[in-house]
């Protein structure tokens, strides 16, 4: 990173360290060909401050992108200074792919599920139109952080300040929800966030949250459809720390699937107001992230086929559930969508491609911000 991102990204780290004291600590850590340490993680005090601020001066761009090594020594860092009840973010931060050590994004993704259930989260910023979008979004996912894409590096300033508050102000950190499954049962969505099996219990990192905050979930489930039956889920745990202290809790009542082999009544048992819910925050978005990907790719028709194909299938719910919301959603953004693949991808050889760049990053933002809001 150079030029202006890293001058936008000096000044916000300036600012940064003017809101943080004594209570907070510091470190700073850049990568290129290898890892460099500016600053040790310490406390932000009157002592401390001004080597602070002369180590994000001294930060200049050099070399290639070893993403996967500047992860592990933020995570390293972190985690060798643990403070229990002190909730942390290690904020990974690049405009480049990586090119140097490891680049497989399901090995870094791992990397990342270090944070995952403990008092510090992995986040992650994209500057620009040259990094991954979807590698940095499974970094963060994995770390039980947040994704910000950064078109304007003048942005900086505002991602921090939110990571700031997010770990100042989290009462319930390292947060696991886990679902024992029954035999044949998968858990195939939860609202974006990466789902682990191990022992028949699934499990997910939903992030933290703050005193009073509620997040809304859709989990999606896979179930045997040879019988007619009802299946009963496994005990649904949530597990988390708060001031240090680890916590659980459990739903009283277990979940429960019946298969019948009657659509009008499977129809009719939709709850209209959770259902607009799930369609709007969870099924529409994901379904931005996945045409993302596909302009990415070059694929216009694969992105305007999904478009059809989820226009079809919601259409036909929607029939009998009757959702205004839904049927606005079906008619207006759908349109809307397609007229984005398609202005994408008019014009030259040369724009289109920047256009798929820029433009994927954009969408792929917005679905994955939108899913994940509270």
């Amino acid at each position: 990173m150079q030029g202006a991102k890293l001058e936008h990204a000096r000044q916000s780290l300036h600012q940064l360290l003017s809101a943080l004291d004594e209570r907070d600590r510091f470190a700073l850590l850049s990568y290129s060909d290898a890892v460099q340490k500016h600053c040790d993680l310490l406390p932000v005090n009157a002592l401390n401050r001004g080597r602070m601020q002369a180590a994000v001066n001294a930060v200049f761009a050099a070399g290639a992108t070893n993403l996967g090594e500047g992860l592990r020594a933020g995570i390293d860092l972190i985690t060798a200074a643990g403070s229990p009840g002190r909730p942390g973010r290690v904020i990974l931060i690049s405009d480049g792919l990586a090119n140097r050590g490891v680049i497989d994004p399901a090995a870094l993704g791992r990397m990342a599920a270090a944070a995952a259930g403990r008092e510090f989260a992995v986040s992650t910023v994209g500057v620009g139109a040259d990094f991954n979008e979807f590698l940095m979004t499974r970094i963060a996912d994995n770390g039980a952080g947040s994704y910000y894409y950064l078109e304007n590096p003048a942005a900086f300033a505002e991602v921090f300040q939110q990571e700031f508050r997010a770990a100042q102000t989290a009462s319930a950190t390292g947060i696991a929800v886990s679902v024992a499954l029954p035999a044949g049962v998968r858990l195939v969505g939860a609202s974006g966030y990466p789902v682990a099996v191990s022992g028949g219990t699934a499990v997910f990192h939903p992030g933290s949250l703050r005193p009073g905050q509620v997040r809304r979930l859709f989990l999606t489930f896979q179930v045997p459809t040879d019988l007619e039956k009802t299946i009963d889920l496994g005990r649904v745990a949530v597990r988390w720390t708060h001031d240090g202290t680890v916590r659980e809790a459990a739903l009283e009542t277990l979940l429960a699937v019946a298969c019948v082999d009657d659509e009008p009544r499977v129809l009719s048992s939709i709850d209209r107001t959770r259902w607009q819910h799930k369609v709007l925050g969870d099924d529409y978005n994901r379904l931005k992230q996945e045409v993302a990907a596909d302009i990415s790719a070059g694929s216009r028709e694969e992105a305007l086929k999904k478009i059809d194909r989820y226009r079809s299938e919601q259409g036909a719910l929607n029939s009998v559930v009757r959702s205004p919301e839904v049927g606005r959603n079906l008619e207006k953004d759908l349109g809307e969508l397609e007229q984005r693949v398609d202005e994408t991808f008019t014009g030259a050889p040369a724009a289109v491609m920047e256009k798929r760049k820029s433009g994927a990053k954009a969408l792929q933002y917005e679905g994955y911000a939108n899913q994940r809001q509270p």
